[in-house]
């Protein structure tokens, strides 16, 4: 969606695609996601999340994902990625994760790939997480100019010792 705002919505779905798969939203820029949750399986190849696929700009707030998730590359436990290119900010804030995430590269427990201009806040994972590159236990990779603050990661249940941003 373009300039979408989804609030007080959940699924209970298995979801299975391409790119831009999310539990919730696939593909989201310009809007928010506020309230919301999905505990559904999500499989797909890239950009594939727990609650949504690609969250380019915009807030994911308040929000949690439990159902395991899969792909190839920028997999998360909540969104497969978040922010996009220059000028498009995303944010991902009181937001958690206890998916089992699994790909091949970037990823992430809550997020796999941290884009440009793309930021996490207060957020949180506890699901188990396997990849071969560029695998952390809250971030699988993130851009310079995206920020982590006060997020964790449980070392223990994740596997992870490793993370792109947060702290274990």
């Amino acid at each position: 969606s373009v300039d979408g705002t989804v609030t007080e919505s959940h699924s209970t779905a298995t979801v299975s695609g391409g790119t831009e798969v999310g539990g919730l939203v696939g593909d989201n820029y310009g809007g928010a996601v506020v309230n919301c949750y999905s505990t559904g399986s999500v499989n797909g190849d890239m950009n594939v999340g727990g609650l949504a696929g690609l969250h380019g700009e915009g807030e994911v707030l308040s929000s949690y994902s439990t159902g395991p998730v899969s792909g190839h590359s920028k997999v998360g436990g909540l969104v497969g990625r978040i922010g996009g290119d220059e000028g498009y900010l995303g944010r991902v804030i009181y937001c958690y994760s206890l998916s089992s995430v699994s790909g091949t590269e970037v990823v992430g427990g809550l997020v796999g790939e941290n884009a440009f201009e793309g930021d996490i806040f207060h957020s949180y994972s506890a699901g188990r997480v396997s990849g071969t590159e560029r695998v952390g236990g809250l971030v699988g990779d993130r851009h310079t100019w995206g920020e982590v603050s006060s997020s964790f990661w449980d070392t223990a249940t994740s596997g992870q010792t490793i993370s792109a941003g947060g702290t274990g």
